[in-house]
């Protein structure tokens, strides 16, 4: 199987593709080898504390090449439930006063 750089994966977006290449996540083989939910934590812990639950998705529909929205609700639970446990149980959740954290060098979208 080749290995494709992470903006290849499907659903992986330049801002997803920065924030894990600063947590050393460089292509899908690093991907693959650490999980969806390992990859998840690592990026909120270190890159953006703000990330959703969405990021979570478009990781694992991405090592699956398939559309996030695609994921069914209970692989969405069962991952959500891993990563809470790995993140302290605040997985995805952002209150109203956090603000988004965008990766340096990026302008915020408007």
């Amino acid at each position: 199987m080749t290995v494709r750089p992470l903006g290849e994966l499907k659903g992986l977006g330049v801002v997803s593709v920065r924030w894990l290449g600063s947590v050393g996540i460089a292509d899908e083989g690093d991907l693959r080898a650490l999980g969806s939910v390992e990859a998840y934590a690592r990026v909120r812990m270190a890159a953006a504390p703000g990330a959703s639950l969405n990021l979570l998705y478009a990781l694992e529909a991405a090592l699956r090449d398939v559309d996030w929205r695609s994921l069914p609700p209970e692989l969405r639970a069962s991952l959500a439930a891993k990563v809470g446990r790995s993140c302290g149980g605040r997985a995805g959740i952002r209150r109203k006063d956090d603000a988004p954290v965008w990766p340096p060098g990026l302008s915020t979208p408007r």
